[in-house]
C-alpha cells in the first residue's frame, strides 16, 4: 500500500501545487525592450531515455548566471524537454533546479539576478498530461487561451527594439498529439504572420525542419516542414529570419539558402545524452540540395572534437570517424554521441534590426567554451565567426 501511494504520488499532477514562474510576456503582449535584449535558449535537460544528470544541469545554471552576470540576460528560453513527465513531483523538481535562476511568479520581481522564462511544450511535458494543464500552470499568461479551459501550446510576444519590433512565435509540431487543435493552429498561423505590426520574425518549434542527427530523416520532420510551408506561403519576403527548433538532443546551425535565407537552428541539448551527429547529408525536403552544417560552424564542431580527442586519449580511429578519412574513408563524417554529445545552449540577442545566436558548447570536464556565434544584418545578411 506504501509503495502504491509513493507510486500515485510520483505520476499525479495537483495543478494548485505546480510552482508558477514569471513570464517573459503573456500571450500577444509586447516586450518594451532596451536597446539590447538577450535571451538564453535552452535544450532538453530530461528525457525518459536519458538518466537525469543533476550535476549537469547544475553546471548549466551556474554557467548562465555567470554569463548573465557580465553580458545580461533578459529570460530564459526554454525547448521542450524540461521534465520527464507532467507531474507535481517532477514540476516541483524543475522549480528547484532552477529555483535560484528563474523568478518565481509573483515573488523576488525586483531580484535581476532572476530572469523570467517562455517555453515549448516537449515530450516530457506532454506525457501523462495531454491537456497540458501543468504546462499551463507553470508558465501561467504565456500559454495561448483557446477556450473551453484549454490550454494552447501555440503562443508568441512581441518585442519592441527601438525602430524594429520583432515577433517570437512558438509552435507546436506534435500533430499526434494534438488531435483537432492541430487544425486551430493552422487556422491561426497565417493571422499572425500576416499581421503588419511586427517587422522581423522568429519561429520556435518543438521538432525540427532540419537536422543532421542520427534517426532524422526527411519522414520524421513532415509536421515541422508543414507548419514551416505554412509560414513560408503566408509571410511577407524578407520578415522570417530564424526557425529555431528541438526535438533532437544536438546543436546544429544551418543556412541551406545562404547569408540572405533564413536560418535553422537546432537547441535541443543541454544536459542530456546525445544521439551523434553526421557533419552533411541528403536533403531533407526544402530543395535544399544535400545538406550540412553552417561552415564555420561545422569547423568549430570538428575542432572541439579533435580537442577531446587529444585530451582523452582517444583512438586515432575516433579521429577518421569524424574527418571521414583512414578506416572511414568513404562513409559519411560522423561525430558519435556517446564520445561527443553535443550539449549546451545558446543566447539570442535581438538589437533593433539585427538578430544574433551565439552558442556554448559543454566540455568534457562540466566548463563550457564559446564555440560559435552569428549576426543577421539587415543590409548585409548572415554573417559567422567561431
Amino acid at each position: 500500500m506504501h509503495f502504491l501511494f509513493l507510486l500515485l504520488y510520483s505520476c499525479g499532477l495537483n495543478t494548485a501545487r505546480v510552482p508558477s514562474l514569471e513570464v517573459i510576456a503573456g500571450s500577444g503582449e509586447v516586450v518594451q525592450a532596451a536597446q539590447t535584449t538577450r535571451f538564453a535558449v535552452i535544450g532538453a535537460t530530461k528525457t525518459k531515455t536519458s538518466i537525469v544528470n543533476h550535476v549537469q544541469i547544475a553546471n548549466l545554471v551556474d554557467d548562465l548566471r555567470a554569463q548573465s552576470a557580465v553580458s545580461g540576460l533578459d529570460g530564459v528560453i526554454l525547448t521542450g524537454d524540461y521534465i520527464t513527465r507532467s507531474s507535481t513531483l517532477q514540476w516541483k523538481s524543475f522549480s528547484r533546479a532552477w529555483g535560484d535562476f528563474l523568478l518565481t511568479d509573483g515573488k523576488d520581481s525586483a531580484n535581476a539576478a532572476r530572469k523570467p522564462v517562455a517555453a515549448l511544450v516537449g515530450d516530457g511535458e506532454r506525457r501523462g498530461d495531454p491537456g497540458l494543464r501543468g504546462f499551463g500552470a507553470s508558465f501561467g499568461t504565456f500559454p495561448r487561451d483557446i477556450g473551453h479551459n484549454r490550454v494552447g501550446s501555440w503562443s508568441y510576444f512581441d518585442v519592441d527594439s527601438t525602430d524594429t519590433t520583432w515577433r517570437v512565435l512558438f509552435l507546436d509540431a506534435d500533430k499526434a498529439a494534438l488531435g483537432s487543435r492541430w487544425m486551430e493552429q493552422l487556422f491561426w498561423i497565417p493571422t499572425v504572420v500576416t499581421d503588419p505590426a511586427y517587422d522581423k520574425l522568429v519561429v520556435f518549434i518543438n521538432q525540427p525542419v532540419l537536422s543532421l542527427s542520427t534517426g532524422h530523416t526527411i519522414d520524421t520532420a513532415t509536421d515541422s516542414r508543414a507548419l514551416y510551408t505554412l509560414i513560408d506561403d503566408n509571410i511577407p519576403i524578407g520578415k522570417l529570419k530564424a526557425f529555431v527548433s528541438s526535438g533532437v538532443a544536438v546543436n546544429e546551425f544551418f543556412l541551406p539558402t545562404g547569408a540572405y535565407g533564413e536560418a535553422f537552428i537546432v537547441a535541443g541539448n543541454s544536459a542530456v545524452g546525445s544521439p551523434g551527429l553526421d557533419r552533411w547529408g541528403k536533403e531533407q525536403g526544402l530543395g535544399e540540395g544535400d545538406l550540412a552544417h553552417e561552415a564555420l560552424f561545422g569547423l568549430a564542431q570538428l575542432n572541439e572534437y579533435e580537442k577531446w580527442a587529444e585530451a582523452l586519449e582517444w583512438p586515432e580511429r575516433a579521429l577518421d570517424e569524424a574527418r571521414a578519412q583512414g578506416s572511414w574513408d568513404g562513409f559519411v563524417a560522423h561525430l558519435p554521441g556517446n564520445r561527443f554529445p553535443t550539449s549546451g545552449w545558446w543566447t539570442m540577442e535581438i538589437e533593433r534590426g539585427v538578430l544574433g545566436f551565439s552558442y556554448r558548447q559543454r566540455r568534457y570536464d562540466g566548463s563550457f567554451v564559446d564555440l560559435f556565434s552569428a549576426r543577421c544584418d539587415p543590409n548585409t545578411g548572415w554573417a559567422t565567426n567561431r
